[in-house]
């Protein structure tokens, strides 16, 4: 089992020599998610070379570029529109994993910030492999 970002789906398909699946992060009280990644920044204007690639209309670019991002590095598309592009919906088909990180957008929360939080990831980390070698009742860790 690993737990990580959407990032890696590339590199774990391109990797596996195994079937292998995506699914939901478990539920207790609630459904929940969170939702972080790499900086990104939306630009007000872009410069005037790169507003438009002959042969393409505004509202389609955009798009495009947010479903070739997504099939490239795994991260989930920055548009919701992208995921009904052919060209993702033939990816998706193919590797219909993609999918859960969109269908679980719903339930996305900020991901936790605190002055150390690569301590505090450690530690539910460590006690979720705790649980998984049945250190710990899920209840206890």
């Amino acid at each position: 089992m690993l737990i990580h970002s959407t990032g890696n789906l590339r590199f774990v398909n391109d990797s596996a020599k195994f079937e292998w699946a995506t699914a939901f992060l478990p539920k207790n009280k609630k459904q929940a998610v969170p939702s972080a990644g790499p900086g990104s920044i939306s630009l007000k204007r872009r410069p005037r070379r790169s507003r438009m690639r002959r042969g393409s209309s505004r509202s389609s670019q955009p798009r495009r570029d947010a479903g070739r991002w997504n099939i490239g590095s795994g991260y989930i598309a920055t548009r919701k529109s992208a995921f009904d592009l052919p060209i993702m919906k033939e990816y998706t088909a193919k590797l219909p994993q993609a999918l859960v990180a969109r269908d679980q957008l719903p339930y996305g929360l900020p991901e936790m910030s605190t002055h150390d939080n690569w301590k505090m990831r450690n530690v539910f980390i460590t006690t979720f492999q705790e649980i998984l070698d049945e250190k710990y009742t899920p209840e206890a860790g």
